[in-house]
């Protein structure tokens, strides 16, 4: 059964996920034709042929991956993010947030980051963005400045959290 939930992405995050749907049919068109041409070419008995059963289960593969590119698109609502609907009362998709953030399992020093929740599968570290929905997007999301998030599993680590400012814009981001 399909999830009905809504996806959140900007343009470009929404734009990518068409590229990647795009390039994951072609490769799928190329997929299915090589296993066509690959059973053409044996008789009925050699079927179990490795090449087309290797290229049976790549096509099976392919086809979850676009069922799930499509389902998401399906659910995808564009969204634009701009200084003026910044929300500055708690993190929220477009929040240009600071944490302060401890690492807990190896007993290191806190770091302080700033960073902009941005939409579904668009964290890009060299730009600080944070997707809503990466694992500590997640965590964050709906915390108020001043509030700590305690024992937040991230890969193997865990981190303890301090939501410290949200801001309206980058330039005010200290």
């Amino acid at each position: 059964m399909a999830n009905n939930n809504v996806i959140y992405m900007t343009d470009i995050g929404h734009a990518k996920m068409v590229q990647t749907l795009a390039e994951k049919q072609a490769e799928h068109k190329k997929t299915f034709e090589a296993r066509t041409a690959a059973i053409k070419e044996v008789s009925d008995s050699d079927l179990n042929d490795p090449e087309i059963v290797q290229l049976q289960q790549l096509e099976i593969g392919l086809n979850t991956t676009l069922n799930q590119l499509q389902d998401t698109l399906r659910r995808t609502k564009v969204i634009s993010i701009d200084d003026s609907m910044r929300n500055t009362s708690e993190v929220r998709i477009g929040s240009i947030v600071k944490i302060q953030r401890y690492n807990v399992t190896a007993d290191k020093d806190m770091v302080d980051e700033i960073w902009e929740i941005r939409g579904y599968d668009e964290t890009n570290l060299q730009k600080k963005h944070l997707a809503y929905n990466s694992p500590l997007g997640e965590k964050i999301l709906s915390a108020k400045a001043g509030e700590v998030i305690e024992s937040i599993m991230i890969g193997s680590f865990e981190f303890d959290i301090t939501v410290k400012s949200l801001y309206k814009n980058w330039a005010t981001a200290k």
